[in-house]
C-alpha cells in the first residue's frame, strides 16, 4: 500500500438538499415505474423479500422499506486485496484510488498502430500497471480477439493475476466463465472460504438503460454475490437513431 493516501469530498456539486431530491426521486421510479426482470430466480427472490413482483409484465416494483434495508446491509467499507502483501486498498468514506479500465477492442501500439486486442496486451497491460505507484487496481482493459467466446472470461483472468499484484477487476460473459475464474481464483487463494475472506478478484455486470436487468447479467450478479466477492454494476444506455 503506498504511502500517499488521496482523499475526496472537497468538491461538492450538489447540496444536501439536491441529493435528497435525487433520493427521494429514485426512490418514487423504483417504487412507482419498477424495473424489468425476466429471471426466475430473482423475481422469486425480489417477491420473497417483499417486493411486488407483475409476472405479467416481469416487472419488479420494490418499496421504500426493502431500499432502505438494502442501504443498510451495505459495508461503509471493505478491503479489496491483492495477490502481494501491501498491494490491497480500502474502499470507503473519502479515499480517492486510480486504476485502470475499458474494454477497448483495440490497441495503439509504440508505432502508432491500430490493430485488435490480443491476450498478450492484458499481460503487458497488467505488468506496466503493477509498476505505476498511483496505479492501485487492475481492471482488465482490452477485449482479446486471439480466444474463443467461451473460454475468454478465464484466460482474462488468469493472464491478468499472473501479471500483477494488484486488485483484479472486470466483466464476464457468462455464468459458466465466472464459475471457472471463481474456481481458479479459490485455488490460488486455498479456499473459497479463504477467497471470500481476502477478495483479490472482483466482476463487472451491466443494467440495461432504462431500468432492465438481461437474465444473463442477473444470474452472473446472484451468482457473485453468493460467493460474497465484489461486484460493479455499470449502466448500459442503449442510444436510440433519430430518423429526421
Amino acid at each position: 500500500m503506498r504511502d500517499i493516501i488521496y482523499r475526496g469530498g472537497s468538491y461538492r456539486a450538489l447540496s444536501d438538499k439536491d441529493i435528497e431530491n435525487i433520493h427521494d426521486t429514485s426512490i418514487k421510479i423504483l417504487t412507482r415505474v419498477g424495473f424489468e426482470i425476466s429471471f426466475p430466480p430473482a423475481l422469486e427472490l425480489l417477491q420473497k423479500h417483499g417486493a411486488a413482483v407483475d409476472y405479467s409484465k416481469n416487472r419488479v416494483y420494490l418499496t421504500r422499506e426493502i431500499i432502505s434495508r438494502c442501504i443498510k446491509q451495505a459495508p461503509a467499507e471493505f478491503t479489496f486485496y491483492g495477490l502481494e502483501e501491501g498491494k490491497e486498498i480500502v474502499l470507503g468514506g473519502k479515499r480517492v484510488h486510480f486504476g485502470t479500465g475499458g474494454k477497448a477492442l483495440y490497441v495503439l501500439d509504440r508505432d502508432r498502430k491500430r490493430r485488435p486486442a490480443v491476450l498478450q496486451d492484458i499481460d503487458n497491460f497488467g505488468r506496466l500497471a503493477d509498476k505505476l505507484e498511483y496505479v492501485d487496481f487492475f481492471i482488465i482493459p482490452t477485449h482479446p480477439h486471439d480466444i474463443n467466446i467461451n473460454s475468454i472470461d478465464i484466460n482474462e483472468f488468469y493472464h491478468a493475476l499472473r501479471s500483477t499484484g494488484k486488485p483484479v477487476m472486470g466483466g464476464v460473459f457468462s455464468k459458466e466463465g465466472l464459475e471457472k475464474v471463481i474456481e481458479m481464483a479459490s485455488i490460488i487463494a486455498g479456499s473459497p472460504e479463504e477467497l471470500r475472506r481476502r477478495p483479490f478478484v472482483g466482476f463487472i455486470t451491466a443494467i440495461t438503460s432504462p431500468l432492465k436487468i438481461e437474465d444473463d447479467r442477473a444470474d452472473i450478479l446472484i451468482e457473485t454475490a453468493k460467493h460474497g466477492l465484489p461486484l460493479v454494476t455499470s449502466t448500459a444506455p442503449i442510444a436510440e437513431p433519430q430518423l429526421r
